[in-house]
């Protein structure tokens, strides 16, 4: 059946029916993201879905391990005042930490001097953590937004959105341009355009930058969590640098099994190496993903944002929707060592400028095997 589209004033809609079903995709011209997909009028992807996704919650390797180090603020008079509150001269108390294992002579160093040249900008004592707030990454807001139709044929949709990515002091961090389109047997192809750069005025910063990911982020429909099959690395949860032991084939995991309860909630659940994802609810409904390289992700029942504010699992609260991550790369974790970046440059991702396709696909009864595209990695085992 052709296609119908709707050029609204804040939204363009595009509907149709193939053989999984009615389908509908709502791109919002206010975000210039996906407003909802849908399989006959159930919903599986909500408002602020296919935004460019450049944050994760830092894991304790993100964020060092200096002791006394107070948490990092972009507001330097604000840090200081927690450095001074917080360092061993003005409120003594015991380091129960790795600093209590090294000599007596350099406590000093790790509980004071070290957050102070931190604080100074020297880039040897900065974690990724604070390069990454110091660049606002976890507090970008999507501005200069428009969202245009550019086809409108009976037998696709194509939909150019473009914003910039921008700091909370109006800095422009990265510009997005997303191509959607949306084809008559009810895929939509999101052709992804981002150019990424790193902030000024950080002279002492060291050489080494990486972004913790780069990809996009969906908000998804609770129960899409019941059953999650991919072809790809795992069962258990990897990354770039911590896969030797994840086997490649296909696996099946459910939503306990995605999020990882570590003692202090941090980046967790990604699975790397996959070229094809699907996501269903108890009722059979889904969603199918892919792309033309083979790509990582998460399914959780937590945004970053929340995970990285919890001090403890039981902080983290029931959210209305499921976040997906679909990520074209992802940073290591490292972990040769605890008290600094020890990510290897190979497992970094730098700044620049990205293209990548992903592909998704709604279904009313999940496909049964992965379509000829999603071919094993050649070399994988």
């Amino acid at each position: 059946a052709p296609l119908k589209c709707s050029d609204l004033a804040d939204a363009i809609e595009v509907s149709g029916s193939g053989a999984e079903g009615a389908f509908s995709v709502v791109v919002c011209k206010t975000t210039g993201t996906l407003r909802s997909l849908a399989i006959n009028g159930e919903s599986l992807l909500a408002a602020g879905s296919a935004a460019l996704n450049l944050w994760r919650a830092p894991t304790d390797n993100d964020n060092g391990a200096t002791p006394g180090m107070p948490a990092v603020t972009s507001d330097r008079k604000e840090w200081l005042a927690q450095f001074v509150s917080s360092a061993s001269w003005s409120k003594p108390k015991p380091q129960l930490g790795w600093a209590t294992l090294q000599p007596l002579y350099l406590r000093p160093f790790y509980s004071t001097v070290g957050p102070f040249l931190r604080w100074l900008g020297v880039g040897a004592v900065q974690s990724w953590a604070y390069i990454w707030k110091h660049h606002s990454l976890d507090s970008l807001s999507r501005e200069a937004v428009a969202a245009q139709l550019v086809e409108a044929a009976a037998e696709r949709v194509v939909i150019r959105c473009k914003c910039d990515l921008r700091t909370p002091k109006g800095r422009t961090r990265a510009k997005h341009e997303l191509l959607v389109t949306v084809s008559a047997d009810g895929s939509v192809a999101l052709d992804t355009t981002a150019k990424v750069t790193r902030a000024s005025g950080m002279p002492l910063c060291a050489p080494e930058f990486s972004l913790p990911r780069i990809g996009l982020r969906f908000a998804a429909a609770p129960d899409l969590l019941g059953s999650v099959r991919w072809l790809g690395q795992g069962p258990h949860e990897n990354y770039p640098d911590r896969a030797a032991g994840a086997r490649f084939g296909m696996h099946s995991a459910t939503s306990a099994e995605l999020f990882t309860p570590y003692v202090v909630p941090s980046e967790c659940g990604h699975r790397g190496g996959t070229t094809w994802l699907v996501l269903s609810a108890p009722g059979g409904r889904g969603l199918a993903v892919s792309s033309e390289e083979p790509f990582g992700w998460s399914a959780l029942p937590h945004g970053a944002q929340a995970i990285d504010a919890a001090a403890h699992p039981s902080d983290l609260e029931p959210e209305a929707h499921a976040t997906l991550c679909v990520d074209h790369r992802m940073m290591g974790v490292g972990g040769d060592i605890g008290w600094g970046r020890s990510v290897w440059p190979e497992y970094l991702v730098p700044d620049g400028a990205y293209t990548w396709r992903t592909t998704l696909r709604p279904f009313k009864q999940p496909p049964a095997t992965p379509p000829p595209a999603a071919a094993p990695i050649a070399g994988a085992e």
